[in-house]
């Protein structure tokens, strides 16, 4: 497990454009098609300034909700990670996506990263006020629904993926003692 105080959950800054470009590289590399891994340093401040955007809520599409993106930035500079928190959700999200997206560099899977990255996103949707958060995965994203579980998550259903025909797992996160899931 990383050492807590080694790592910081900070949002996107511009004076950390070589690690996000070297991470984003990395994911490239790996084969991911998201948008968000194809930021160079031509492109990274207009793409920090779109992700500030984003969480203000500014301009968003109906179908869109307001979304704020973290770093996860160990004290040596890496970025290892990247966790999307969603304020609220569509009925589209409450079927596939959920509150939280996250994601860590294949350099440094499988060394709990991922579990701080979502306890600490955790904490950032306590402090916007949420009670609850619902997470997703694939059903044979094994690593990924270890992570939910590690945090508290308790599943609640598999179902069907609107498209593809697959199986998700849906996770459930009381983050308020009161809250029931």
């Amino acid at each position: 497990m990383p050492d807590p105080d080694d790592l910081t959950l900070v949002e996107p800054r511009l004076d950390q454009q070589d690690a996000y470009v070297d991470m984003a590289r990395e994911f490239t590399r790996e084969g991911a098609q998201h948008g968000r891994w194809a930021v160079d340093e031509a492109s990274l401040e207009g793409f920090v300034l779109e992700l500030r955007r984003q969480a203000r809520a500014d301009d968003l599409l109906s179908i869109r909700v307001p979304q704020t993106t973290y770093w996860l930035v160990r004290s040596d500079g890496v970025i290892v990670g990247t966790s999307r928190l969603r304020h609220r959700l569509t009925p589209e999200l409450e079927i596939l996506g959920g509150h939280i997206g996250y994601d860590v560099r294949p350099s440094e899977r499988r060394k709990g990263y991922g579990t701080r990255l979502l306890a600490l996103t955790l904490d950032k949707a306590r402090a916007l006020g949420l009670t609850y958060d619902m997470l997703t995965c694939d059903d044979d994203n094994v690593a990924s629904y270890r992570v939910m579980e590690r945090n508290g998550g308790r599943l609640a259903d598999r179902v069907s993926q609107p498209d593809i025909g697959r199986l998700a797992r849906r996770y459930w996160f009381a983050l308020d003692a009161g809250a029931a899931c």
